[in-house]
């Protein structure tokens, strides 16, 4: 099959343009797929690997015992590496296509601009909502500061990069993918709003979690964006840019 990009590499979504596996040989029905392991899978990988600590160390999921966040990296890291473990399968014919597509440094440098955007984005929001309420940091948020600071050479390994990875191909190389081929504004909004909600802790308070809830929701809006123009290449590296900033920060500001 033809690389459209070596005649135009600001063609939209050239992903399309490789092999897959004959199960899939519907682009739409691999997309959904993929998707479905990304949503789906984690939460289920996360439950069964939390279900065995429990019964290994119950004082590892325990928040009030020292070895918290100790379990809590255990879980996180033990979830993505198998579900990332899972994509490489599912997408091996389609993998080296992607990787590829990094030769592509235009694309890769727009990815690192909508990162920065995403960065000035998030301060800017919080800048702006803390002059009428107090901005306080979420359950997601803090549950990854936790682990930053115990375990940081770890933490930028699953956070900065195995987390990204995972999250575009489930978000933006699944489900925007699929929903673009419908409609592009669908897309937008309907994957904008997942990757919203997926970050938002139904257990945690709730006024906080609502706060936060838009920031991840317009994150999700430009790492679209990155992907419709560029492709996995552009989102990624956005997404990328973005969580690195993230745990270097975090690192600074607890030392």
């Amino acid at each position: 099959m033809p690389d459209l990009e070596s005649k135009n590499t600001w063609v939209f979504n050239t992903e399309d343009d490789g092999p897959k596996w004959n199960l899939f040989k519907s682009e739409v029905i691999l997309r959904l797929v993929v998707f479905l392991i990304g949503l789906v899978g984690l939460f289920a990988i996360g439950f069964a690997i939390e279900i065995i600590v429990l019964i290994v160390n119950p004082n590892l999921l325990d928040s009030e015992s020292d070895l918290y966040i100790q379990g809590l990296a255990t879980v996180n890291t033990t979830q993505y590496l198998i579900l990332i473990g899972i994509f490489i399968f599912v997408l091996w014919p389609r993998l080296f296509e992607l990787i590829k597509r990094f030769r592509y440094w235009k694309h890769v440098i727009v990815g690192l601009g909508f990162g920065v955007a995403v960065i000035g984005m998030t301060i800017l929001y919080n800048l702006v909502v803390s002059q009428f309420v107090e901005m306080e940091t979420n359950a997601n948020e803090i549950a990854a500061e936790s682990m930053i600071t115990q375990y940081p050479a770890l933490s930028f390994f699953i956070l900065g990069l195995v987390g990204p990875i995972c999250e575009e191909l489930t978000y933006r190389f699944g489900l925007f993918n699929m929903l673009k081929r419908k409609n592009r504004i669908l897309a937008y909004i309907i994957s904008s709003l997942v990757f919203g909600i997926i970050h938002f802790d139904f257990t945690g308070d709730l006024v906080i979690e609502l706060l936060n809830l838009p920031v991840y929701i317009l994150c999700g809006s430009l790492f679209g964006a990155a992907y419709d123009l560029c492709g996995f290449e552009g989102s990624l590296t956005a997404h990328m840019t973005n969580n690195i900033y993230a745990v270097i920060l975090t690192l600074i500001e607890h030392k």
